[in-house]
């Protein structure tokens, strides 16, 4: 398995112990939809995992490595597609090797409230 680099997007910009690996479309997704994690979430590594806390909903969401790259690429920036891209880049596969675990881990992300989808793809956001 590929080693990539750690993020400081989970533990408030200092390195982690471990490394990162990192349905129909909705109208959002087909439009080019960046996707973005809750800025109030509160991350902590613990042992291979990423244990994500919503305060809001006074929960824990624990993220296997998989799961924790998608995360730490919902930066905003990124649509599906480009993080789809991204990883496969990474563990150097083809994308679509990818696409269904990635959508899958996307759509539990939305359904727990802890990443967003915002309209308009990576370039308009750099116009903006």
């Amino acid at each position: 398995m590929a080693t990539i680099e750690n993020s400081p997007a989970f533990n408030g910009g200092e390195q982690l112990p471990w490394p990162t690996l990192v349905a129909a479309p909705s109208r959002l997704e087909r439009a080019g939809a960046r996707l973005k994690r809750r800025d109030d979430a509160i991350c902590h590594p613990v042992a291979n995992e990423l244990v994500v806390w919503d305060a809001r909903r006074e929960t824990a969401v624990s993220l296997n490595l998989s799961a924790a790259a998608v995360w730490d690429l919902c930066d905003g920036t990124l649509s599906r597609e480009e993080i789809t891209a991204e990883l496969a880049q990474l563990v150097g596969c083809d994308p679509e090797i990818l696409r269904a675990d990635v959508e899958k881990t996307v759509q539990e992300l939305i359904s727990l409230d802890l990443i967003e989808e915002l309209p308009g793809g990576a370039e308009e956001q750099r116009e903006e």
